[in-house]
């Protein structure tokens, strides 16, 4: 059985003043990943056996944004995207 997970927390920004960076960003993905452990221990104990599971996560805490919506599937005109560690601010903060 394989399984993989990558938690992703980023409290702090090259590019953003420090008064927009993030506190409890890299804490959550601790409790994420701690989450996770116990919630595949008890995969594997539900699994049948000879059953193979596959598991992939991917969890991400940080500043998120909005994108005027180029393919129109989204009722608000916007879409949700992460921001990175090198976000490149656009406007006033």
């Amino acid at each position: 059985m394989s399984q993989f997970a990558l938690c992703v927390g980023i409290n702090r920004f090259e590019n953003l003043p420090v008064n927009r960076w993030l506190n409890g960003c890299v804490n959550d993905t601790a409790d994420v990943s701690a989450l996770l452990g116990a919630m595949t221990e008890a995969l594997d104990r539900a699994a049948t056996p000879g059953e193979h599971l596959n598991h992939i996560v991917f969890t991400m805490s940080s500043h998120g944004t909005q994108l005027p919506d180029t393919s129109g599937d989204a009722a608000d005109q916007v879409d949700e995207a992460f921001a990175t560690y090198d976000l490149q601010q656009n406007g006033a903060v």
